[in-house]
């Protein structure tokens, strides 16, 4: 009776272990595919199921941001993301490419351009939460900018826009709004294949009561203007420094 109820409770154990090893695989697959939209914010190197970055919110504003619409050639290295996106998506390539081409296929880039308004809106009462909850750690950055592909006649589209926008709807789930003349159209990020993002981080000082504030964006290997610091607890030490 007991082999028996040994080797029934091995057997447990294995199922046990192959579904977590089945699911953890899945999850990780999962995040893989997760690219964080413009306007996320990203947490880098928590290692959250193997991802590099995690979503962790989203930026809050009250009616758009401008999108500039940037068109770029594939080169080995922007096209070697792009097929890996593809592994990850198991979908098919419909973009031939290799360096020898005398014309290269053409992607787009999505930039969330005007810094100074980012920074404002962190700033806000409405991204009050979400600014507590990132100066908590220097490994949070914003997502500015996004490289994607389309069919041919999203592609057009999104070029001939005479305005390209990041908009929501009133739940929150984030869209482009496309404005050419008096048409408006609708593009979800679901229709899109992004392949890869850029992120800016953020410079921390203090205003006059005391509250943390991102008083600057930066670029990856940029150092922040003086006065400020990628750590918000380094403002606050420095005050301490200056009143001693």
């Amino acid at each position: 009776m007991d082999k028996h109820n040994g080797i029934l409770t091995w057997a447990i154990l294995a199922l046990v272990g192959l579904w977590s090893c089945t699911s953890y695989k899945a999850q990780q697959q999962y995040q893989k595919l997760q690219q964080p939209i413009l306007g996320s914010v990203v947490h880098h190197g928590g290692e959250i199921l193997g991802a590099n970055k995690q979503v962790v919110g989203q930026l809050g504003f009250k009616k758009h941001l401008t999108v500039k619409v940037i068109e770029r050639p594939f080169n080995n290295h922007s096209y070697g993301q792009y097929t890996s996106y593809l592994k990850n998506a198991r979908k098919a390539n419909t973009v031939p490419y290799n360096d020898s081409l005398p014309i290269a296929p053409k992607y787009l880039r999505l930039v969330l351009q005007d810094q100074v308004l980012l920074t404002q809106l962190l700033n806000n009462t409405a991204n009050a939460g979400l600014k507590e909850y990132i100066a908590q750690d220097d490994k949070y950055t914003l997502v500015t900018s996004i490289d994607m592909t389309a069919t041919d006649e999203r592609l057009s589209e999104l070029l001939n826009a005479d305005h390209v926008f990041l908009v929501h709807d009133d739940y929150g789930k984030r869209f482009l709004q496309l404005i050419n003349g008096t048409d408006e159209q609708w593009l979800s990020f679901e229709e899109i294949q992004q392949f890869n993002h850029e992120t800016l981080s953020f410079c921390w000082a203090e205003d006059r009561y005391l509250k943390k504030q991102v008083v600057n964006l930066l670029a990856p290997g940029q150092r922040c203007p003086k006065g400020s610091h990628k750590k918000a607890a380094k403002a606050a030490k420095e005050r301490e420094y200056l009143k001693f």
